[in-house]
């Protein structure tokens, strides 16, 4: 008994999935501060509209100086996972998750440092109401990430997902099923006019008589 081969889809649904989740995070808001009817967001490419009660024109100008950063990164990242998942290529796709992983590295060191740059010299300096990072609460205000970035974390561990599954489930090339076929029929050649069943030594066909062509 034998196997037929045939060839499954060779590109990853899963990692391209991811980098479309990855593209959709970067419209939404990424961080944010909100308490006493005031909800500010923040996004990659977008900031909050001006609020009377809260100047945030220095924070504005760090978090989008610093955003630049992540951008790239992020965008670099979903390009390498789209692909890596086109041309079949775990490096290519590993890459393109390390690259997931800077961007959600790198940008909470980003707000920290837009932070630290728009409260510089401010009153705040001397007292308990300075941002104390990316992630906390004071005075009844909070401040942290939004659902962009927890979307971006969903999609770099999709393209996780889809590296392990295609390494270990879905190889490239073809894979063969367990459907069985005679061993009498491997090699057998058939008429190329009716697709009758030759004989080894025919030079014509027994059933509409064609003349059997030795390639």
């Amino acid at each position: 008994m034998s196997t037929v081969a045939f060839k499954l889809p060779r590109v990853n649904l899963v990692a391209i999935i991811s980098g479309v989740l990855g593209l959709i995070s970067m419209t939404l808001p990424w961080w944010g501060i909100s308490g006493f009817g005031i909800s500010l967001q923040w996004g990659l490419f977008t900031q909050p509209t001006s609020s009377s009660a809260i100047d945030t024109t220095s924070l504005d100008r760090a978090l989008g100086q610093y955003s630049l950063i992540v951008i790239v990164l992020a965008l670099v990242s979903i390009g390498m996972a789209v692909l890596g998942s086109v041309y079949q290529n775990d490096r290519i796709l590993i890459g393109g998750l390390t690259g997931y992983a800077s961007s959600l590295i790198v940008y909470p060191i980003a707000v920290y440092f837009a932070i630290v740059a728009a409260e510089a010299g401010t009153s705040c300096q001397s007292s308990s109401s300075c941002l104390g990072g990316p992630l906390g609460s004071s005075s009844g205000i909070t401040w942290g990430f939004q659902i962009g970035y927890y979307v971006f974390i969903t999609s770099a561990i999709l393209l996780l997902v889809g590296i392990v599954f295609h390494r270990f489930f879905v190889q490239p090339g073809t894979r063969e099923q367990g459907v069985s076929k005679p061993s009498g029929m491997i090699g057998r050649k058939y008429c190329s006019n009716c697709a009758s069943p030759l004989p080894s030594a025919a030079k014509f066909c027994p059933n509409c008589a064609s003349p059997i062509s030795s390639a």
